[in-house]
């Protein structure tokens, strides 16, 4: 590749700002070809800070899919989790239907499921599926116009890190229609288990690890081994960066935290996969005001970061021997959030100097690790 290539990345997820911005990850790219960053919301405080480090940033369409595509999708996903054969696919349906509060909402998806189930188990009706997709998505879809936004920019390849999300999907879609090579580098070590089936294999597949290798070829069957390949966690770049931690001293003052106590950090998870959690926090509150900790810790409790700050503020206010604290504030949603410089710094020094990390159901265990901390979970 050459330093003038232009390769289009989109950024679809606020999550994704942090693997890409500053672990290096971007920043490096752009010694071997000339990134060009396509937003997928209007966000103008990280377009001028994209813009601001040199970057060239472009609003990307909206993906627009019909009910009936919906429909012929949840027919696909279903082929694609009896090939993926993990457990991980029912405790996602399990949460799937957990979300929903209606009785009434939860049975009608059961009965879908069925239906969907029964129908393409029927004789052919996988070779149906797949050769009715392309039309599917002609109908269905506003692919037209993402091959339109494709055409007008002289691109060389095209680079996405969340294939999952609907705008990259019908983006490398496109860029497949196009005969435009595309690069995937799956975000996390659970996308292969626990998202939808990816509408597009690209040229190549980058991955954490061999179990996501085996898992990504046993799922696609038009995907040879070779065109997946193992390159490790490049997110954990940034725990390795020494201008990326405060001293304890500094950290302790950041977050008004007693300097003289151990910390212990407790990384909530999503309501929906830990309803109630506070209750367990405050039993670790009540143990440490009856003195079940010799060393008198302190707990710092860092919410997730779909929740909303509200549903916590009450259990700051209670806590004898500890506070929640955000885990950024940068973005416009949950799902859009994405972490400043001082957020990172933040983060990270949290992991360094905590005594010992605490979570029922989060990643936070692999950031911990990263810094030899204790977890329990």
């Amino acid at each position: 590749m050459q330093a003038d290539s232009r390769v289009l990345v989109p950024i679809t997820y606020g999550f994704s700002v942090r693997y890409l911005l500053p672990t290096g990850v971007l920043s490096g790219l752009a010694q071997v070809c000339h990134p060009v960053i396509a937003l997928g919301w209007d966000d103008p405080e990280l377009r001028a800070l994209l813009e601001h480090r040199g970057f060239e940033v472009l609003q990307l369409p909206l993906a627009e899919l019909s009910h009936e595509y919906r429909m012929f999708r949840r027919k696909q996903s279903i082929l694609h989790d009896r090939r993926l054969n993990s457990p991980t696919t029912k405790i996602r349906r399990a949460r799937q239907l957990s979300m929903m509060h209606s009785p009434r909402d939860r049975a009608v998806s059961q009965l879908r499921s069925a239906l969907d189930a029964v129908a393409v188990s029927l004789p052919r009706a996988a070779e149906r599926l797949a050769l009715g997709e392309p039309e599917q998505l002609v109908r269905g879809t506003n692919l037209q116009v993402f091959e339109e936004f494709l055409k007008t920019l002289n691109l060389d390849a095209v680079l996405s890190i969340t294939p999952y999300h609907d705008q990259d999907g019908l983006l490398l879609c496109a860029a497949q229609q196009l005969g435009l090579p595309s690069l995937t580098s799956v975000i996390s070590f659970d996308n292969p288990t626990t998202r939808e089936r990816m509408l597009v294999c690209s040229d190549q597949v980058l991955v954490w690890n061999q179990y996501n290798q085996n898992e990504l070829v046993r799922s696609y069957p038009q995907l040879e081994d070779e065109r997946v390949s193992v390159i490790g966690a490049p997110q954990f770049d940034l725990h390795r960066k020494a201008e990326l931690l405060l001293s304890r001293d500094e950290w302790c003052r950041a977050l008004s935290l007693p300097e003289d106590r151990p910390i212990i950090l407790y990384g909530a998870g999503p309501a929906h996969l830990v309803p109630g959690e506070a209750s367990l926090i405050r039993l670790l509150d009540d143990a440490i005001e009856a003195g079940s900790f010799p060393q008198q810790p302190y707990l710092l409790v860092r919410r997730h970061p779909t929740e909303p700050a509200e549903a916590w503020s009450e259990l700051s206010g209670e806590l004898r021997h500890g506070h929640v604290v955000d885990p950024w504030a940068a973005g416009n949603s949950s799902f859009r959030g994405w972490p400043s410089q001082e957020d990172i710094i933040i983060q990270m020094s949290s992991l360094a100097h905590a005594t010992v990390h605490i979570n029922v159901c989060s990643s936070m265990t692999l950031d911990g690790a990263m810094f030899d901390r204790p977890q329990i979970g």
